[in-house]
């Protein structure tokens, strides 16, 4: 039986990262506690098995999204180094996943910093591409 979106997001959700203060089961509306981390942007690949059925071993990916700082507090230098420090902390965790945790597979994961809007905010953020695989 492939996984079930719910089953991977809610895993992915749940992934414990050092210095992370809140996670959301959802997207924010507002923030008020920093680091916090959602799951946004669910996705999947599906591929036939075999020339006769449908189905098969689906590709999951999500983004995982951890806002930092605020942009506009005028500390680029002290957001920076905040920002790379969660980003190694994000890869220790998701290194730390075992298959099955998410799918059927370990998950592979791309990671970037970028700027998230939520509400009226910019945050210096950190995005994880994950996939995982059945």
């Amino acid at each position: 039986m492939p996984t079930s979106y719910d089953t991977f997001t809610s895993a992915l959700q749940d992934l414990v990262v050092t210095g992370v203060a809140r996670r959301y089961d959802h997207i924010p509306a507002s923030i008020s506690d920093l680091p916090c981390q959602w799951v946004q942007m669910p996705e999947s690949d599906e591929g036939l098995m075999t020339f006769d059925g449908s189905g098969g071993f689906p590709t999951l990916r999500a983004q995982l999204l951890i806002a930092v700082e605020a942009v506009a507090q005028g500390t680029p230098i002290t957001n920076w180094s905040a920002t790379v420090t969660i980003i190694d902390a994000l890869a220790t965790a998701l290194r730390a996943v075992a298959a099955g945790t998410f799918a059927k597979s370990k998950p592979t994961f791309r990671l970037r910093m970028v700027s998230a809007t939520v509400g009226d905010s910019n945050y210096w953020a950190v995005e994880a591409t994950v996939t995982a695989y059945g």
